[in-house]
């Protein structure tokens, strides 16, 4: 089922949005189509990362949780610990971790927000 919704007041000027329903089965399909998905991720992490799969996708109030699998080709890690630089090499990997999250659409700004650090739960997992 796929509900839109768009707001119909009597004003001069079109609406700004519109919200779409969607079951989670088809969401579900519809991010199984596009994989594999490259990650753009932050300074610390070089190589190159791919989510390959997700399963197991449950959408609640503010919150979303699934099984993420991620594979990668020359995975390194670089921070600083106690002012000295340190790097770790994984070469390519491999992972799959449960994920879970509770998400937050701020309208004013337009952004859809997480309070889960992505990258800290795969270095976890790695």
């Amino acid at each position: 089922m796929v509900l839109i919704n768009t707001p119909s007041f009597a004003k001069t000027k079109p609406p700004h949005g519109a919200t779409l329903v969607l079951p989670v089965e088809t969401l579900s399909a519809l991010i199984t189509e596009v994989l594999p998905i490259p990650i753009d991720t932050d300074e610390r992490i070089s190589g190159r990362i791919w989510i390959k799969d997700v399963k197991n996708l449950k959408l609640g109030k503010n919150s979303a949780s699934a099984k993420i699998r991620l594979t990668g080709k020359e995975v390194k890690y670089t921070e600083k610990i106690g002012g000295l630089s340190t790097s770790l090499s994984f070469g390519d990997v491999d992972v799959s971790f449960d994920c879970q999250a509770t998400i937050r659409y701020d309208r004013k700004r337009g952004y859809c927000m997480s309070t889960r650090s992505f990258f800290r739960e795969i270095i976890k997992k790695i």
